[in-house]
């Protein structure tokens, strides 16, 4: 699998990031990621002692399940 290139920066699929890595290639805070995983919104993740950390192709997957061409899909996809 190709490394996807997302507003300037190169996720691996294949790799494994920190919730700061993460947050920095989804452009989000650290407290934010970490509320999402908590809310079960947010990227899978593996739990590696008493951090996690984020496989590239979970985070691809997220930011292409939160990808929308207009609102009007947004609020269809939600209600499904």
């Amino acid at each position: 699998m190709a490394s996807t290139d997302v507003t300037g920066l190169t996720i691996n699929p294949s790799a494994y990031y920190t919730e700061a890595e993460c947050a920095a290639l989804r452009r989000k805070s650290t407290r934010t990621i970490s509320g999402e995983r908590i809310s079960g919104f947010g990227c899978a993740y593996v739990r590696n002692g008493k951090s996690c950390l984020y496989k590239g192709s979970a985070i691809i997957e997220h930011l292409e399940r939160s990808t929308f061409s207009s609102t009007s899909e947004e609020d269809a996809r939600r209600r499904a």
